[in-house]
Order: C-alpha cells, then structure tokens, then sequence
C-alpha cells in the first residue's frame, strides 16, 4: 500500500476481484491495484465459496486498508454470477474487473480515468493486454478500439476482430456497464465488450497495461465450456457457439440493443454473426493449420517468431 498518497476528490474507480480458492496468487493482483498512483479506489473482493485461507488473508487486509471490501459467498454462485454480482456491488463512477491471478501496470488506472474524463463519448478504455503462459509472454492484443459514430458499426466490427476478449478487464463506466447482465457460455467477454462498443466508443491505448495469464479457467475451450455448463462439444468449436449466441444476445437477450427497430437489430446480429465466423474461419483458421504443417516439417512458424521477438520486447520494457 502507497502510504505516502493522500486522499483526493478524483472520480471513484472499483476494480472487481471475482475469486475462488486463489489466496497463492490473490497478493500480485491486489498489489497491482492498492499500488497504483491513484488513491481514490474501492477494491471489491468477491470470493465464490473459497475453502481454503482466502478468507482469512482478505478479511486481514480489509481490516488493514479501507479501501478494500470482502464480500464472501457462503455457497458457489458460479462464474459469471459472481461477475455480475461484483458489478453490481460496486460503487465508482468507473468500474473494471481483474483476474484473479492477473495483473495492472503501474499509472493504469489514473491513464484510463484521465482518458474516460477527457472523453465522455467513450464507454470503456483499455490498453495493450499481455497473455502469459507458463511464466512466458505468448502473444499481445492490441488494435480493438472502436470510434466509429455508428453504434451499430462500433458493436460488429469489434466481433469481427476479437480473438482473445480480455479487453472486458478495461474500466468502464458503471452506469453503462450495469446495463449489461452477462449469461454463461463461451465469450460473455465478447458480448460485454460488444455491448459497451454500442453504448459509447471503446478505446485501446497505446501501452501495456494488464497481464493476463492463461491457465485455469481460461486453460483450453473445453475446460471453459465445463465451467460454463455448455455442452463440451463447443470445446471444439468455440467461435461457431460465439457466433450463434450472437443472433440471441443482439436480438432480445441485451436490452441495451432494443434502443434499435427489429430490422436494425436483425441486420446487427446478421453482421456480428459473420464477423465472428470470418475473423476465425477465413483470418485466422488457414494460418493456423498452416503453423501446424510447418512445426510438423520442423520449420519455425511466423507465429513463433512473432512470440520469440515479444518476449524479446518485454525483456527491454
């Protein structure tokens, strides 16, 4: 904790921490957070049922920073119940959830509440996000914003260039953000983030800003698909799933798209639909197989070398 910050009038901002017996890796994120250089946070801890000593360790530190608030459910609520119930939870003008096993860069939060200020016709801002895997960088996403005046534009075109969805862990406001009530399946991230596109532009900036790490519950689709309680089959074809659940969510699931005529929506749907299948099955799917062919014949991919000159990059960073 920063001691020497003093309280500020700054907007309130509350960052999410969804948990479930994590108490190993809760202190790297919760640190990313109570060390920011801005004071003016209230940090959410929502533990889904932990049986091990995450109680104990987050009661401790709420005892100890005002800042932070534990709440605990004595029963699991499931994933993304316990995401809604987070954001619900919340108090700050501005919201944003973290994974509890990730973590933010140092000056994250003032640079996103300084954009968001500045900008009022942006619903969410976010930076450059890092995945990690293994204790190694594998890839970094980048190049989601949307500015278009079009809200209907802003929404498909994100679902045509999505891969990853971690850009749902950037700060929202939570006027906006509690609009939108997410249901289980494979890519709610993508919906959420979808929908805050319609409701105001999304910008990604241009800094690393948030460390994902993949393992867990975001280890492969089909452990996603167990979690999530979707048939596991869609573990094989995750982006097919995405793109049919696109049709319902745009159509009637999301109110914040009823603010369209029915024709509007259906042309919506019908290009987020695509979007999401193009992005994988045209953009990506060859590249893919590709990569498969050439690691076969022992030839190094473009993928690997693209992974070989990032990990080279963090390293300099």
């Amino acid at each position: 904790m920063n001691t020497d910050l003093q309280r500020h009038e700054d907007a309130l901002v509350t960052i999410a921490i969804p948990t479930m017996n994590r108490r190993h890796d809760l202190p790297t994120s919760i640190n990313s957070v109570l060390n920011q250089n801005y004071y003016n946070i209230e940090l959410i801890i929502s533990d889904n049922g932990s049986t091990d000593d995450t109680p104990e360790f987050c009661r401790d530190l709420a005892e100890r920073d005002p800042r932070v608030k534990y709440i605990r459910h004595e029963e699991n609520l499931g994933l993304i119940p316990n995401w809604n119930y987070s954001l619900h939870a919340s108090s700050g003008k501005y919201f944003m959830w973290l994974g509890d096993d990730d973590w933010l860069e140092p000056n994250t939060i003032k640079t996103y509440v300084d954009f968001l200020e500045a900008n009022p016709e942006f619903s969410l801002v976010s930076g450059e996000i890092l995945y990690w895997q293994e204790g190694k960088c594998v890839r970094l996403e980048k190049g989601l914003s949307q500015e278009d005046g079009n809200p209907v534009s802003r929404s498909s075109s994100y679902y045509g260039k999505v891969i990853d969805g971690a850009m749902v862990y950037g700060l929202c406001r939570a006027d906006l953000a509690k609009r939108i009530e997410q249901e289980n399946g494979i890519g709610p991230d993508w919906h959420f983030v979808a929908a805050m596109a319609f409701q105001g532009k999304i910008k990604q900036l241009d800094f690393i800003s948030y460390n994902k790490v993949l393992g867990g519950n975001s280890a492969s689709y089909k452990r996603y698909a167990q979690i999530m309680g979707v048939n596991e089959i869609w573990g094989y074809a995750p982006f097919i799933k995405i793109a049919l659940d696109t049709l319902g969510v745009v159509m009637h699931k999301y109110p914040v798209y009823q603010s369209l005529s029915r024709p509007k929506r259906s042309i919506l749907a019908y290009q987020a639909f695509l979007g999401v299948l193009k992005n994988f099955y045209i953009n990506r799917y060859p590249y893919i197989i590709g990569g498969k062919f050439l690691r076969a014949v022992g030839i190094k991919t473009p993928n690997e070398k693209k992974i070989e000159d990032l990990q080279e990059f963090v390293k300099q960073i």
